[in-house]
């Protein structure tokens, strides 16, 4: 058997993808039982007529918020999971590389430092 000191670490599990997948599933369920029942569909269509600017504003309103609330919770558990994965490569003493945007190295950086060396 092979030693398991040098095996790759695990792809961490995406949770922010995963509960945003959830939220447009919701979305999607909820406007399809809408397009399917005609009686709903007319209730809406009476809904939209009643409103007014004021209610359209707070609907607005409550709709960023929910965003806004849904991406705090998404923030939360990564922030968790990266705790969690420096936790155990500390305890493994692994080096947790940050996967974010602004903290990738640029390939092309060694090459032109390996470049520079060999002149």
């Amino acid at each position: 058997m092979s030693d398991q000191t040098g095996a790759a670490p695990t792809p961490r599990i995406r949770w922010g993808a995963i509960i945003w997948g959830i939220v447009f599933l919701a979305i999607a369920l909820w406007a399809l039982s809408i397009v399917i029942d005609p009686v709903r569909r007319d209730q809406i269509a009476e809904l939209y007529a009643k409103t007014t600017p004021f209610t359209a504003a707070m609907w607005s309103i409550l709709v960023i918020g929910g965003l806004m609330l849904i991406g705090g919770l998404v923030a939360l558990v990564r922030r968790r999971q990266r705790g969690l994965a420096a936790r155990r490569s500390a305890l493994a003493g692994v080096e947790v590389v940050d996967d974010t945007v602004g903290n990738i190295e640029k390939p092309h950086d060694t090459l032109t430092e390996d470049v520079g060396r060999s002149e």
